[in-house]
């Protein structure tokens, strides 16, 4: 439904839009169907039916729908660990990198670093990347973070998000 959807979350808060319009579309196509709207349990038997479906044929598109019930059910743990698993044994799955790292750097934790350093290497241009990694090594290596942010900004101009870390980083410099 998120290919449908056109929703690539890119970040937390993405994820927590594709939420609502994962919902949305749920109950829409329920409606189409004729079924029944969602019920209390409902979560339940469809994180049983993901997880079935995941066990038996393992994709990043079910993975994630799974990591997304895991995060609104507040359970961060869960759906660091699904990420954490699957990228041990899809370590170019960039997608997925992104969201973990994402998740990681959210939670102010230091794993982010090594995730965005991974997705780097896979997609040097990718401005997301670019400007987060800068944001985690601004004050480990500020020469570095500069020259990231710099580079982000040329890729994404119009992006406020990029401008304001780089803006950042150079109002701590009193550049």
């Amino acid at each position: 439904l998120d290919r449908q959807a056109g929703v690539l979350p890119a970040g937390r808060a993405a994820v927590d839009h594709g939420h609502v319009l994962e919902a949305h579309v749920l109950e829409q196509l329920r409606a189409e169907r004729g079924l029944p709207a969602a019920t209390a349990g409902s979560d339940d038997q469809a994180v049983a039916v993901l997880t079935k479906s995941f066990a038996d044929k393992p994709n990043n598109l079910v993975l994630m729908k799974l990591v997304n019930a895991a995060l609104r059910d507040k359970n961060t743990a869960r759906a660091e660990d699904l990420m954490s698993k699957w990228m041990e044994t899809h370590p170019d799955d960039l997608v997925v990198r992104m969201e973990y790292a994402s998740l990681l750097m959210e939670q102010g934790d230091a794993r982010a670093v090594p995730q965005y350093e991974s997705a780097y290497k896979q997609s040097p241009e990718n401005p997301v990347i670019l400007n987060n990694l800068g944001w985690l090594i601004q004050a480990s290596n500020p020469k570095r973070a500069l020259t990231l942010l710099t580079k982000a900004a040329e890729l994404a101009p119009g992006s406020a998000d990029i401008a304001d870390t780089l803006g950042w980083l150079k109002f701590q410099q009193k550049d």
